[in-house]
C-alpha cells in the first residue's frame, strides 16, 4: 500500500477507536443546568438516529443533546469557517438551562455568551 493511504486508514482508525481525535485522554463530563461550559473544539458523531455534538473544554469532553447539536448546527450555517475558529481560539462559552414557557411546558436552552 502507498504510504499516504496508510497514514489515511490510520487517521480513519484513530476515530473509530475513540470517538473524535480531541477525545483521546479527556475525562467524559456532563454539562450541568446552568453551568457555563467553555467550547475550544466540538465535532459530529453518528447516533443511532441522528447526528449529535461532542464539544470540549480542553481538559473534558462531553455529549450534546439534541437542543445544543441544534446549536452548534446552526453556528455551522450561520458563520464561516474561519469564524468559527477565531471564536474557538477564544473559546465558546455556553450555558445551558433548564426553563418553563408560559404554558407551563418545560424545555431546555443552550445560550452562547451568557453575562
Amino acid at each position: 500500500m502507498k504510504k499516504d493511504l496508510m497514514s489515511l486508514i490510520s487517521k480513519v482508525k484513530e476515530i473509530t477507536a475513540s470517538g473524535l481525535p480531541f477525545m483521546e485522554g479527556k475525562e467524559k463530563t456532563d454539562l450541568s443546568d446552568g453551568e457555563v461550559y467553555t467550547v475550544v473544539e466540538y465535532g459530529y458523531l453518528e447516533g443511532d438516529d441522528k447526528e449529535f455534538v461532542v464539544l470540549t473544554d480542553g481538559e473534558t469532553f462531553c455529549y450534546g443533546g439534541s437542543i445544543v447539536t441544534d446549536a452548534f448546527k446552526a453556528l455551522d450555517e450561520k458563520l464561516t469557517d474561519d469564524e468559527i475558529k477565531e471564536l474557538l481560539a477564544e473559546g465558546i462559552s455556553m450555558k445551558i438551562s433548564k426553563k418553563k414557557s408560559k404554558n407551563g411546558r418545560k424545555y431546555t436552552a443552550c445560550e452562547f455568551f451568557p453575562q
